[in-house]
């Protein structure tokens, strides 16, 4: 499913991505989702969207996805790790920077 933000408004962003985290996740990972959904705010969900999109992304790689700055992006994927909504995917070399990087993606389901 491609979404493009500027199509869809706050509300319909978040009921996305809850429709398509719980497709795979077990009963008590939805409760988890459930008392963090309220402490993600429509930058961590546009976030999360760009990492639904592609497999796992540096933050440049997301930052230049939302047309955003990486002084943007960085504390988002901080707070989004905080609240282990996203995971380190390992390294790689930016796409955008050519530099080696850390890559984040979606929490895979325990």
């Amino acid at each position: 499913m491609s979404i493009h933000i500027g199509d869809v408004n706050q509300k319909e962003i978040e009921q996305l991505f809850f429709d398509q985290i719980k497709k795979g996740m077990q009963a008590t990972s939805l409760m988890a989702y459930e008392k963090i959904k309220d402490k993600l705010g429509g930058k961590h969900l546009k976030v999360v969207e760009v990492l639904e999109q592609i497999p796992a992304g540096s933050n440049m790689e997301i930052a230049a996805c939302l047309g955003w700055s990486i002084n943007r992006v960085t504390p988002r994927v901080k707070e989004l790790r905080d609240l282990r909504v996203i995971e380190h995917a390992g390294e790689r070399t930016c796409l955008i920077t050519g530099s080696r990087v850390n890559i984040w993606r979606i929490k895979k389901n325990e």
